[in-house]
Parts: C-alpha cells; structure tokens; sequence
C-alpha cells in the first residue's frame, strides 16, 4: 500500500486503507502526513476531504481540522455546511470574528438554495 501511495498518489481509496492501517498500528504522524499529501492533491474529491475532516475532528487534532474545513470550503463555495463547519470550529478556537464571517456566508448560500 505504501508503495501505491507514492506511485499513484490520487488512488484515494489506497491512501484511506493505508491511514486506517497507520492509525490501527498507533501511527498518527504517519496519517497526518498521508493526509497532508492527499490534500495537496488538486484533484481530490469532497467527500474525501470530508472524511479527513472527521479523522481530524475524532482525534481532536483542530488545527488540521482548520485547514481541511478552510479546504472544503474552498473547493464547494456555494454549499453553506463547509461554512457553518467551519464557523462552528473557529468559535470553539477563539476565532470569533472569522466565526460571525463564516457563518453569515453559511446562512446566505443556505438562504439562496432554491
């Protein structure tokens, strides 16, 4: 697996097997790199970002969470959960002003859906 990793590393499927397995042997550092590495890719999909996302918020790890929630965010703009995710964190962090920013962006796109 981590031959593929570093051979194909948009296989994202290979990349979660791989981080599952790095975290079931105790190798958190090891999953964050991998992690990190995925989401430097440009092509990766939400839903695996979100699924990093989730690993970052069950381990309590809220930096990352940050920077994955801030990615998310980017790469769906118009979809107001990224937001609200992300405002909800940042108030937790003592962000508050980028908090009420994400936040107001989280209820305008969800006012504008159809």
């Amino acid at each position: 697996m981590e031959n593929e990793a570093h051979n194909n590393p948009t296989n994202f499927q290979n990349i979660f097997k791989l981080a599952q397995y790095y975290f079931h042997m105790q190798q958190t550092s090891r999953v964050i790199t991998l992690f990190d590495q995925a989401l430097a890719e440009p092509g990766i999909p939400p839903d695996d970002i979100g699924a990093i996302a989730q690993f970052y918020a069950q381990t309590g790890n809220l930096p990352k969470l940050e920077d994955t929630l801030e990615k998310l965010a980017k790469i769906l703009p118009k979809q107001p959960e990224p937001w609200y995710d992300l405002a909800a964190l940042k108030t937790v962090l003592g962000k508050k002003d980028e908090a009420l920013q994400d936040l107001h962006t989280s209820l305008d796109l969800s006012t504008a859906r159809p």
